[in-house]
């Protein structure tokens, strides 16, 4: 019989897998369906638990995003199927 912890770590190794697969196709989503400028600006960084984390070095594309940000994650969850992004933080 598996321990607590043993199921646990089992747990957060195959969400952690899961969300390295979901930030995967996003990152291809955001190549091939949003403007060349953003995406030379904007960096995807990570997701976890249904938010997805972005970068930039200038305060204006930051604004960018957030004046944004319902029409990039409906973009994004169109193009990948499911809801799966729920909030962006930058």
């Amino acid at each position: 019989m598996k321990t607590i912890a043993t199921v646990l770590s089992e747990f957060a190794t195959e969400n952690e897998i899961k969300d390295e697969f979901i930030f995967a196709q996003l990152l291809e989503i955001w190549k091939n369906h949003f403007p060349l400028s953003m995406q030379k600006n904007i960096q995807l960084v990570l997701y976890k638990n249904n938010i997805l984390f972005m970068q930039s070095e200038s305060s204006a594309w930051k604004q960018e995003v957030q004046l944004r940000l319902n029409e990039i994650i409906n973009i994004l969850n169109t193009k990948i199927g499911t809801k799966l992004v729920y909030k962006i933080n930058i």
